[in-house]
């Protein structure tokens, strides 16, 4: 390798971990997506108890600690002013340890997901949370699981790529891209499984991407596979999706290669495999919670069916623009629903990343097909399905509630592939200088939502 391409690749990695070790100081405790509820789940792990989530509204509450806390910071603010820690330096000094179960065995609505991002926070938790007792040091090293689902994101993320467009350059640029995405850096700091869920369905993606169209595979290659759909699994339920994605993936393999029927036993195996695994968890949902997807009573508790009906006629297009919000999320917007800043900006950063995806789209079907970009469509084909049916739980519901970003972490890098696909097919460039051009733009948009999103929202 040479040296200055090998100084130059680890100046990228150190750029990132800088971004990343800012927002991880910048962003309050307790700030991010539900993470009161996930830091009580592994608190509870730490007991020697597992939590259950409630069946009615009304049943539970945060541990008074962590209220206490959570309400210090918890302030939007839209102006813009020199920054005031005042109210972080108010917040550290709740020293204060754990009051109470509050209810036996206790409850927390986050117990509706698999137990293996919590378990993998423990080694973070426990040894802090012994040495200090307090609230707030074993909170930090609580993130600090997800500090390593985000790096190990990070390595998959430049494997896939690397596996599709086999361009270095392009490849660490957009890398980059992906890293300081305001919801990758913030799910990447935050208590919850979203950055680990993530990282699994990348590294799934690889692996398929990895499987060459004549080789036979072995029944240890087909176990292996199903080993990561069903930690994927377990870390967040959605990635289930995956065993469609694996059904797909072979039926289009063995079409390819005239070797259907061989190809349509590697996706059984594949799918008895993990359903065998899987099974503990849809035996206790059910014996718990009279239902396999325990995430939608949930839904049922937290999103108020208070939206008007939809007619019949409109309700196909209110369904798919509900992902709107996932473009604003992906633009930098940050936080649970508080107002942001210079919408302009969110308008026209969703739009013209929607518009070059579409792009890099029609350009994918205007040129020759190569297998890694069809597999990797049909991955987010696969995702994106999933979300399609949650959004429509939404809307016939009636609940009020949206399509984060988050939840389509795991497709954003392809998004990210087919917006670089479509501007280089839009501006007739070069494909570093347009992946060039992109990091440039993450790297502006880093700071603006710093500056004028984060920095403001706690510390003015």
């Amino acid at each position: 390798m040479d040296p200055r391409k090998n100084e130059m690749r680890k100046r990228y990695v150190f750029l990132i971990l800088f971004l990343y070790i800012v927002f991880f100081i910048a962003i309050p405790p307790f700030q991010l997506n539900d993470e009161p509820d996930h830091f009580q789940y592994v608190y509870y792990l730490a007991q020697g108890i597992y939590p259950k989530t409630p069946l009615k509204s009304g049943l539970y509450v945060f541990d008074p600690s962590i209220k206490q806390i959570y309400d210090v910071v918890e302030v939007a603010s839209n102006d813009h002013n020199i920054p005031n820690f005042q109210k972080i330096q108010n917040a550290v000094k709740q020293m204060k340890g754990f009051t109470t179960f509050q209810n036996n065995p206790p409850l927390t609505y986050q117990a509706h997901h698999p137990p293996l991002y919590f378990i993998s926070a423990l080694p973070f938790f426990i040894p802090v949370y012994r040495l200090t007792g307090g609230v707030i040091p074993t909170y930090y090293a609580t993130r600090l699981a997800s500090t390593f689902f985000y790096f190990l994101a990070i390595y998959f993320a430049w494997l896939v790529i690397n596996k599709v467009i086999k361009n270095k350059k392009v490849c660490e640029y957009l890398v980059f891209v992906f890293a300081v995405n305001p919801v990758t850096l913030k799910m990447g700091i935050a208590v919850n499984p979203d950055i680990a869920s993530t990282a699994l369905a990348l590294g799934i993606l690889f692996t398929f991407l990895t499987i060459t169209a004549n080789k036979m595979l072995s029944r240890k290659t087909i176990f292996f596979i199903s080993i990561l759909v069903v930690v994927a699994t377990y870390i967040k339920f959605q990635n289930i999706v995956f065993l469609l994605f694996a059904f797909l993936f072979f039926i289009a393999r063995g079409m390819r290669t005239k070797k259907l029927k061989q190809n349509f036993f590697y996706a059984a195996q594949t799918i008895v495999f993990s359903l065998v695994l899987l099974f503990p968890w849809f035996y206790y949902s059910l014996t718990t919670y009279h239902s396999i997807t325990p995430s939608y009573i949930v839904y049922a508790l937290f999103c108020t069916a208070n939206l008007s009906s939809i007619p019949l006629l409109r309700l196909p297009f209110e369904i798919v623009f509900e992902f709107r919000h996932a473009f604003f999320h992906f633009a930098g917007f940050l936080g649970w629903g508080e107002p942001y800043p210079f919408k302009p900006f969110f308008w026209f950063y969703s739009s013209t990343f929607i518009v070059l995806i579409i792009m890099g789209f029609v350009h994918y079907l205007k040129t020759k097909k190569k297998v890694e970009w069809q597999n990797v469509l049909l991955y987010c084909l696969c995702v994106f399905l999933f979300f399609l049916g949650v959004s429509a739980t939404y809307k016939i519901n009636r609940y009020s509630c949206d399509i984060q970003g988050r939840y389509l972490l795991a497709i954003l890098l392809p998004f990210i592939m087919f917006g670089w696909r479509g501007l280089t097919y839009l501006t007739k460039k070069d494909g570093e200088q347009v992946a060039y051009g992109l990091f440039l733009f993450s790297l502006w948009q880093y700071f603006f939502i710093l500056c004028y999103v984060l920095l403001p929202r706690y510390y003015v």
